[in-house]
C-alpha cells in the first residue's frame, strides 16, 4: 500500500490510496490484515488521513 504526503492537499490522491486498501481487499488474499506492507510518508498525518478516509482500511 502506497500513499504520501500529497494525501494532505489533494483529495484525489487520498482516494488512489483507497483503491490500494481496496485492491489488496478484493485480490485473492480476500483480507487487508494478514500480510501487508506500507509505503507510507513518515508523516503521521498521511497514515491517519488514509487510515480515516477508506472505509475499508
Amino acid at each position: 500500500m502506497e500513499a504520501d504526503s500529497q494525501v494532505l492537499s489533494n483529495y484525489n490522491k487520498v482516494l488512489r490510496a483507497c483503491e490500494y486498501v481496496n485492491a489488496q481487499k478484493d485480490s485473492v488474499v480476500g483480507d487487508i490484515w494478514p500480510q501487508r506492507a506500507y509505503y507510507f510518508d513518515t508523516k503521521k498525518e498521511v497514515i491517519d488521513r488514509v487510515r480515516y478516509t477508506c472505509p475499508e482500511w
